[in-house]
């Protein structure tokens, strides 16, 4: 259904209904674990979007490609949006993006700015998945870094800013990382393949669910 309504609003070259299509189609496919597909889609709607000013686009396309670990393209997308330079809302989407990415590389200094987006983009948190996302990257850092004690009150901190949300993806991710803190030593650090396996971002994901969406 969610694909007839982006053909018909292409057709219609309604570019309202073409941005809020691909965003939903992207994140239906990214819920049902198609993350392949939820990237590609994120892509083609972030290509379509290039020069028009419709805020989510980008960081659509970029939710869907780190969990398969395609982190350099993400990076490319997050370098080249002009419009989500500076501060405002974009600028903080791409900060936790860009931060999540930093950590899952390695670049513990540079993801170091998530503590100050935690601070300074306090407002979005009302938003479930701005407080998903940037409560995944500050535990993450938090679990690489051994700061376990940090990560304890993360794990609290990150539910109680989702608990009044419908939403059972973030909240999901943050008992998850709950369970790695537990067996941190088994599970190897995190941006290694082993890590990546245990927190959610398998490369053979990227195929899971899509024949459950398409009936």
């Amino acid at each position: 259904m969610l694909r007839e309504a982006l053909e018909i609003a292409k057709q219609l070259a309604d570019t309202s209904a073409i941005s809020m299509a691909y965003l939903g189609l992207a994140s239906t496919l990214y819920d049902c674990d198609a993350l392949g597909e939820s990237a590609q889609v994120g892509l083609e709607g972030s290509a379509w979007a290039r020069g028009l000013s419709f805020p989510g686009l980008n960081s659509m396309a970029i939710e869907g490609l780190l969990p398969l670990g395609r982190w350099a393209e993400a990076e490319s997308l997050l370098r080249d949006d002009p419009r989500d330079r500076g501060e405002g809302m974009g600028a903080n989407w791409n900060g936790a993006f860009e931060g999540l990415v930093a950590v899952r590389r390695g670049r513990l200094a540079e993801a170091q700015a998530l503590l100050g987006l935690r601070r300074d983009a306090a407002a979005l948190l009302t938003d479930a998945a701005f407080a998903g996302n940037l409560a995944g990257a500050l535990l993450e850092l938090a679990l690489v870094e051994g700061r376990l004690a940090d990560a304890r009150g993360l794990v609290d901190e990150g539910l109680d800013w989702l608990a009044g949300a419908d939403d059972v993806r973030f909240q999901a991710r943050i008992l998850q990382a709950r369970r790695l803190r537990r067996g941190r030593a088994r599970h190897g650090r995190p941006g290694s393949p082993r890590w990546c396996r245990r927190a959610g971002c398998p490369r053979d994901r990227s195929q899971r669910g899509s024949r459950r969406f398409e009936r």
